[in-house]
């Protein structure tokens, strides 16, 4: 059988190197950082269907999630709406899962190697699962961390001119706020007091004044900034998770995509591997696969996303709920 070679080993390229070697493909994982680490992630997964998590052999590693039974949206300090989730969502953080996802990797007879992959070149066998692609100009920064005795059990959203945060349940009674706002330069602080004060510059100063004085987790704190969202494609590249496409956070949705994408490509690789389909035959039958279950929930995420960072599409928004005329179960259903 052909080695497979991953590059990254965030969420997509750690449950690919699972998937393969559940089909008993020899594969070999570069990650430059050493787990456990923090990263600029919601945390929060849902629509991701138990069977794809079975078939993966992931069930038992999210069996100890926090359970996520609702979400509500706030625009500013008003709720819009609450709505329970047909499935629970679930909640646990990247310092956890992805240590998990390692350890179950490495049990399963693949090799991590923890350094930076030299090759710049794309070649047979070479998965990217490098996650956003940084410094390609984009006008955003990502800001995470983790706070302790907020007795916040459910996915709240809240949205505010230029950015919106959300925050959601993880293990040990900690939850991760993580948020997504336009790069201002006006804006100063280190650390967690850079997330507080873009809270206060986008009009969200209650969730900020509620926040400031919790318990925060040391070394929680992550930063990025310089990626754009939309679907990314090289000539002959396989790519998986972010790497591939980049979905607004808003509609909760990045982690399941990333573990539905390693699904899928992991059944292609395994007949690349075995020589049942060549390289390039692999990663058509991939990205036509993995087109017709995402363009809709992009090009939905794509067309709401402007709406809710200017203040026009906030109050449109704002008004329709008023009238009961916003469409939430629907927005629900085509974003998974």
């Amino acid at each position: 059988m052909k080695e497979i070679t991953i590059i990254g080993g965030g969420l997509a390229g750690l449950a690919l190197g699972i998937g393969l070697r559940n089909y008993n493909v020899p594969c070999v994982l570069y990650e430059k950082n050493k787990y456990p680490r923090h990263r600029v992630c919601g945390e929060f997964i849902s629509g991701v269907s138990k069977d794809i998590l079975k078939r993966l052999g992931l069930l038992e590693t999210l069996s100890d999630c926090c359970s996520v039974p609702r979400v509500k949206w706030f625009i500013k300090n008003r709720k819009i709406f609450e709505m329970d989730f047909n499935s629970k969502g679930m909640g646990i953080s990247r310092h956890s899962l992805d240590r998990m996802l390692a350890e179950l990797f490495v049990a399963k007879g693949g090799k991590i190697i923890n350094k930076r992959y030299d090759s710049g070149q794309i070649k047979e066998g070479l998965v990217s699962a490098v996650g956003k692609s940084l410094n390609n100009g984009g006008k955003w920064i990502g800001l995470s961390m983790h706070l302790k005795g907020t007795n916040i059990m459910d996915l709240e959203m809240h949205s505010g001119i230029q950015g919106y945060v959300g925050l959601s349940p993880v293990e040990d009674e900690k939850i991760n706020i993580t948020g997504l706002f336009f790069k201002n330069p006006k804006v100063r602080g280190r650390g967690k007091n850079l997330l507080f004060e873009y809270l206060n510059s986008v009009g969200l100063t209650n969730l900020s004044h509620n926040l400031v004085n919790k318990e925060y987790v040391e070394g929680s704190f992550c930063a990025i900034s310089g990626f754009k969202f939309g679907s990314f494609k090289k000539d002959n590249e396989f790519s998986v998770g972010d790497s591939s496409r980049l979905i607004p956070p808003f509609v909760g949705n990045g982690m399941s995509m990333a573990i539905e994408s390693a699904d899928i490509a992991a059944e292609k690789l395994e007949r690349y591997s075995r020589g049942k389909l060549k390289w390039d035959q692999a990663i058509n039958h991939a990205t036509k696969e993995l087109n017709h279950i995402f363009s809709k929930r992009m090009i939905v995420a794509s067309a709401l996303h402007p709406l809710l960072m200017s203040k026009f599409g906030l109050t449109a928004i704002d008004w329709t709920s008023r009238m009961n005329l916003l469409p939430v179960s629907s927005l629900y259903k085509w974003t998974r």
